[in-house]
């Protein structure tokens, strides 16, 4: 009897857990149909939140970046789309900068190197049918998103995000979204499949 009632508590806890942040996993959105994008369910929690909750996980960094940079507070604010890295594309960003820690990165540059993967507004996949350019939070990036359209492949999402800086060239070197439209309370949330680059 006891077991049984373990058991269900355990159920319980599981089944409520996946509406919270703590336990909410990144989940590839496929849909094999060419339908529009479509958003996940709202989470219980703002962006900051989000990224806290897998602090210790795979957005060990971007917290750590966050939290150095002193942006807490606009990863709170409202009306916001963030793109995220993960721990293995700060690990890139920093071993080409030369740095061998988020605590080695100047202030100044962390914040910069941030707020270019921010924009105004609130995007999903369903919000760009065609490609848009738009100014980043650092005033320096411009970025260019756009919902990915053709068949998908084991690395591509249909109707996952796509975004890249545009480089002086007019070029963009564009990274594809393996997670889209997480919507928190505040904004929407897109996991980067690789760091953004701008060809100088």
């Amino acid at each position: 009897m006891k077991k049984n009632i373990f058991t269900l508590l355990i159920l319980v806890g599981i089944c409520l857990g996946m509406t919270s942040c703590e336990l909410f996993g990144l989940s590839y959105a496929y849909s094999f149909k060419n339908e529009p994008g479509k958003d996940f369910d709202t989470l219980n929690c703002n962006a900051y939140e989000f990224i806290e909750s897998r602090a210790d996980n795979d957005l060990t960094l971007m917290y750590e970046a966050i939290n150095r940079a002193g942006l807490k507070d606009l990863f709170e604010a409202e009306d916001y789309t963030y793109f995220i890295l993960k721990n293995d594309q700060w690990d890139d960003y920093m071993s080409t900068a030369k740095y061998s820690c988020i605590q080695d990165i100047p202030v100044s540059e962390l914040r910069t190197y941030i707020l270019g993967y921010i924009v105004h507004g609130k995007y999903t996949s369903k919000d760009v049918t065609n490609p848009i350019y738009l100014e980043s939070m650092n005033g320096v990036q411009i970025m260019r998103m756009y919902k990915t359209q053709t068949a998908p492949t084991s690395s591509q999402n249909l109707n996952s995000l796509v975004a890249g800086w545009v480089n002086p060239d007019g070029g963009v070197y564009q990274r594809g979204c393996i997670t889209s439209n997480l919507v928190c309370t505040n904004g929407v949330v897109h996991i980067l499949s690789s760091r953004l680059i701008i060809v100088v």
